[in-house]
């Protein structure tokens, strides 16, 4: 058990029942947004000195352990639905007290995975939210509809800031379980894909934070986006995405060890050679689900609008114009990473109507953005958001 973690939880399914919205504009429509229960903990997982494995070339680990952190806490939690954000690096996980314990062990797999097959190091903090109130904190979240197999979680308040901080400061509520059993933990990872390429020439990474909690801001830069450029669409044309032999041994990394992994990754690229050429001659795309474009987080919100584009070089540097002149009177500010390719990292049910993928530009992404807008004075978000 985690220190002060109240495991009498009656709030089980309180995401699961939250009424999701599909238009992406009442992401900002803050009557939507409900307040966590304290029977709740919020989860930190990011990795440390991942900006030097950026700098190495091993972001697409980076991004493999990131995604596998959220996928080993909802294999843990199938009793109920839960809402996460995936950063790049890392991510925000939020679960049922009375789920904690399974979720500690799922996330033992991956810390140790990380470690003994990727040579990361896993930070992971799970803090109840009764601390967090404790430190006059509040997180809300807010559920968008995807697709009839999907739901992807929007979360705002400065008890976000307050985990993060406790994370990085503070080992009292460090993740110190050592069962790393769980041979289930990271079922349903799926990872065979190679950078998927932009169709218009770049994939543009921004995060955008509005200062003085300015919801009304973020609406005009979403309605500015929108008319200046577009999301990946996956399924554009039948070769968007193509079979990688690297992404499939990060794949097989994360549930087997010594010759079996060999083994299985050896019979896998064979057999996803063949049938890679058989869907080419077919023109038909190696992915295909329905929903497929759909189910991705392209579009999400953590205190920060998170998005991933595909423009033309025109579009960016409007689009970069646009936030700098923002920026320039103090209204937001940004970080942004931009590249040629994108990363897409998946969760595929095993009767394929539940999966999900998520999206990052390739060679650092989001923790690039990241890092660029922390060396800006950034907004104040430690202040109470309500």
């Amino acid at each position: 058990m985690h220190k002060g973690i109240n495991m009498i939880g009656s709030n089980m399914d309180f995401y699961k029942n939250l009424q999701p919205f599909k238009d992406e504009m009442d992401i900002f429509n803050e009557a939507l947004y409900h307040q966590i229960p304290d029977d709740w903990s919020v989860i930190i997982t990011d990795i440390k000195k991942s900006t030097q494995a950026i700098k190495d070339g091993f972001y697409k680990d980076v991004n493999t352990i990131g995604v596998a952190s959220i996928i080993a806490a909802k294999n843990a939690c199938t009793e109920t639905e839960i809402p996460f954000v995936f950063g790049g690096d890392g991510a925000i996980i939020l679960v049922p007290n009375n789920l904690v314990s399974s979720v500690s062990s799922a996330l033992a797999v991956t810390k140790f995975t990380a470690a003994d097959q990727f040579n990361l190091e896993l930070r992971i903090s799970i803090i109840p939210m009764t601390e967090i109130k404790a430190r006059n904190g509040e997180i809300f979240i807010a559920k968008k509809y995807l697709s009839s197999s999907a739901n992807l979680a929007m979360m705002k308040g400065n008890g976000l800031v307050i985990a993060e901080e406790i994370t990085k400061t503070s080992n009292d509520f460090s993740h110190n379980n050592l069962n790393s059993n769980n041979s289930n933990a990271h079922q349903g990872f799926t990872c065979k894909f190679a950078p998927v390429k932009a169709s218009n020439g770049e994939i543009l990474v921004l995060i955008i934070e509005a200062c003085k909690h300015n919801f009304k801001i973020y609406i005009d830069i979403l309605t500015f986006l929108n008319q200046n450029s577009t999301h990946l669409d996956l399924e554009k044309n039948y070769d968007t995405v193509q079979y990688s032999d690297h992404s499939t041994y990060n794949e097989t990394k994360l549930s087997h060890r010594g010759f079996k992994k060999i083994f299985l990754f050896l019979i896998k690229s064979i057999l996803f050679h063949i049938y890679t050429f058989i869907m080419q001659i077919r023109q038909r795309p190696i992915l295909n689900l329905v929903e497929l474009s759909k189910n991705t987080d392209q579009l999400k919100f953590d205190n920060s609008l998170r998005t991933i584009l595909d423009v033309t070089p025109n579009q960016r540097v409007q689009i970069l114009e646009y936030l700098r002149n923002l920026e320039s009177q103090s209204k937001i500010y940004f970080g942004h990473h931009l590249t040629e390719t994108a990363l897409m990292t998946c969760y595929i049910g095993i009767s394929n109507k539940e999966h999900f993928h998520f999206i990052d530009g390739n060679s650092g992404g989001y923790a690039i953005a990241a890092q660029l807008l922390k060396q800006k004075s950034s907004c104040d978000l430690k202040t109470k958001i309500a």
